[in-house]
């Protein structure tokens, strides 16, 4: 009598567990790749694709219901540049600021009950003599203002035509001698003023100078950087400080010294013997030119 195994049942049973499970995994690996490609196959939704304009910025991004600008500042280059312009002037208006001899007796004749207008007529008869000796210096009567609202500190201007150092010097002189035997004023203080007939073109003059000033800058700093500039971005014609004796070209032009801080009111500035009677006109403008990439 043939004897069985007892483990041969166990050894089948285990062998065909084993392959059972061996089938699985196919099972489940083809069963993956059909849905992946299921899902693959079906159709995805496009994003709108916007026609955003072109810009200067550096970067444009695309969002669906718009176009988003990121803006970023282009590479420049920007200076500031000077200039300067001297010319004759045309016509000079002198200043004459008087002080009175007997300014306790002006008060107190303010307290007796003297009228303004008798005081007015007053002072002009006692500054008669100097407009007397302008006129005979050749000055025309159009030319000499008086103000006496002041009755303390009466006002003389004078315009002087085409006006040369060596006029004016002797004008200047005429009315200080005119009041030598004055019993009532004395010559205080002179100022000067000048002008030119034609501003703009002494302006234009000036600003051709400063654009001048600026792209020399830009040459030589774009050599300093080691860049090439590119296209012309902005020219800003920038404000002078000071007033408008000292920075145009009007009735009452000085003539300051650039390195000395100007004032800012709008007074006469002193009458110099040693200057010129020349007009200085200044511009200021601010040159921004683009880096080539």
């Amino acid at each position: 009598m043939r004897r069985r195994n007892p483990f041969a049942a166990l050894s089948l049973l285990s062998t065909l567990t084993i392959l059972s499970l061996g089938t699985v995994q196919p099972a489940q690996t083809e069963g993956a790749t059909v849905r992946e490609q299921t899902l693959a196959e079906q159709p995805v939704a496009k994003p709108a694709v916007m026609n955003c304009p072109p810009t200067n910025t550096a970067a444009t991004a695309k969002k669906p219901g718009g176009c988003v600008e990121v803006v970023t500042e282009r590479r420049s280059l920007t200076v500031i540049g000077l200039g300067q312009v001297m010319a004759p002037a045309d016509v000079a208006l002198l200043e004459f600021l008087f002080g009175r001899r007997d300014a306790a007796t002006a008060s107190d004749r303010a307290t007796t009950g003297v009228s303004i207008e008798a005081a007015r007529k007053a002072t002009e008869t006692a500054l008669q003599p100097v407009v007397k000796a302008l006129t005979e210096l050749g000055i025309p009567s159009r030319n000499i203002t008086l103000q006496t609202s002041s009755l303390q500190s009466p006002r003389l201007l004078v315009k002087v035509e085409k006006p040369t150092q060596e006029g004016l010097q002797k004008t200047v002189l005429t009315v200080d001698q005119a009041l030598q035997s004055n019993q009532s004023f004395f010559l205080q203080s002179t100022g000067a003023g000048y002008a030119v007939n034609n501003c703009q073109v002494v302006q234009r003059s000036a600003r051709r100078l400063a654009l001048s000033d600026a792209q020399e800058q830009l040459t030589s700093l774009a050599q300093d950087v080691n860049v090439q500039m590119g296209e012309l971005l902005s020219v800003t014609v920038q404000p002078l400080e000071g007033s408008p004796n000292s920075i145009g070209c009007g009735s009452k032009v000085g003539v300051p010294n650039m390195g000395v801080p100007i004032a800012i009111d709008d007074a006469t500035p002193p009458y110099d013997p040693s200057k010129q009677p020349e007009v200085q006109v200044r511009s200021k403008v601010s040159v921004t030119r683009a880096i080539k990439p």
